[in-house]
């Protein structure tokens, strides 16, 4: 946390963890994408229990400015995956393809323009203070 003041109550703090957790992920996505000379996917699908907020989901779209797809139940994911294997197995489902295309997409966040553009500028201060901090925090 910087520059936190006495206005700043737990809610602040909390969405300041949710927007770090995104600006993290995208600087993730786009080392990743560099490195591996892959481009920045077009939209991105979010499971678990944290794509049940629409608040995180709502800001990782922005802090992203791609679309982010939630399926019907993001909490049961993995046991879903698990499932759609075993049919693929068995042969009921032909592919990976065939299987994700039984998976039902229950909301998709838009990037909202305006927040898009807040968030940029946050992401370009979040890298500066990244580089800045991070010889204080190598491991020797």
């Amino acid at each position: 946390f910087l520059n936190l003041k006495p206005e700043h109550d737990r809610k602040a703090m909390a969405r300041a963890l949710l927007e770090g957790i995104c600006c993290h992920l995208r600087q993730r996505m786009e080392y990743t994408c560099e490195t591996q000379n892959m481009e920045i996917p077009k939209c991105i699908h979010a499971v678990g229990g944290g794509a049940g907020s629409e608040v995180w989901m709502q800001i990782l779209a922005d802090v992203m400015n791609i679309p982010v797809y939630v399926p019907e139940s993001p909490r049961h994911a993995g046991a879903l995956g698990t499932a759609y294997s075993a049919l693929i197995g068995i042969g009921i489902c032909k592919d990976d393809r065939d299987a994700a295309n039984c998976v039902r997409i229950g909301h998709i966040y838009e990037p909202n323009p305006e927040a898009v553009a807040v968030y940029e500028a946050c992401y370009q201060r979040y890298i500066r203070l990244y580089g800045a901090l991070k010889p204080i925090f190598q491991m020797k």
